[in-house]
């Protein structure tokens, strides 16, 4: 595995993004704590905006077994994503978290084509996790509303619903209801880890298999010696008890202690 680094660089997306701060994280090694299973992608994207910026470390901390790129910026919308999406194309692989939707108040019909700009630019992975909004503005409701429709449109999109967690919890968030406090940063990365372990426990089942053996055909019990029968064999109708300190053995005659069945008169 490469060695971990991490890096926090400059960037401009459009005039509107000047001096806005973006910081990408790759890691790539490290003590992993759960390795990515047989058979999945072992690479995870994460985009988000300014919120998503302050749980990155939280993130890493939980997806350490991923090659894990966090690619977060303050002021990132929806439209500015699919040409990030793009240029980072190599850090793709099956799963790819969106935390984005703070940024682009307006229209929601206009907010869910660029949901369809994002998922294009994405393409045919296996899982697209979108991190929906909490609600901290009136318009929040109606952009989370064009998330769920996407669904539909896209079978490979799932929400991780931020709003039901950290809408009824403001210990989550600083005063402006948007921006993560250190509760907010864990509880984010613990949401983003409940959605990786849940595509993981879907594509990459255990492959340990319990084997079940049938139950055993029960077998009758042999019979004591003395107790054996054969139709042709006289001592059918003799039952052995064994009586007495002294080991005395007194013969009883079978036909005088049962009743004998009765036999159909021959035609």
């Amino acid at each position: 595995m490469l060695p971990t680094r991490s890096k926090i660089v400059a960037a401009r997306v459009g005039a509107a993004a000047l001096g806005a701060l973006c910081a990408m994280t790759t890691l790539g090694g490290g003590p992993a704590r759960a390795q990515v299973p047989s058979g999945v992608d072992p690479r995870l994207f994460v985009i988000g905006d300014s919120v998503l910026l302050g749980a990155q470390s939280a993130i890493a901390a939980r997806e350490a077994g991923w090659h894990l790129t966090v690619y977060a910026q303050e002021g990132l919308s929806t439209l500015g994503a699919a040409s990030v999406i793009t240029a980072q194309r190599a850090a793709i692989g099956d799963l790819v978290i969106v935390a984005l939707g703070n940024n682009d108040a307006g229209d929601p019909t206009t907010f869910g084509h660029r949901i369809d700009g994002v998922l294009q630019a994405i393409g045919p992975v296996r899982r697209v996790v979108w991190v929906n909004l909490r609600q901290f503005a009136r318009w929040t409701p109606a952009m989370n509303q064009q998330l769920t429709a996407a669904t539909g449109r896209w079978p490979n999109l799932v929400i991780a619903d931020w709003s039901a967690r950290a809408t009824p919890n403001p210990a989550l968030v600083y005063g402006d209801g948007l921006h993560l406090t250190p509760a907010g940063q864990a509880a984010m990365a613990q949401l983003i880890a409940e959605q990786v372990n849940a595509f993981v426990q879907q594509v990459a089942p255990s492959t340990s298999t319990s084997t079940t053996t049938p139950p055993a055909t029960a077998r009758p019990r042999p019979r004591p010696a003395h107790r054996r029968r054969r139709a042709t064999d006289p001592s059918d109708d003799w039952v052995w008890v064994a009586a007495g300190a002294g080991g005395v053995a007194l013969v009883l005659l079978g036909v005088a202690l049962r009743p004998r069945r009765r036999r159909a008169a021959a035609p």
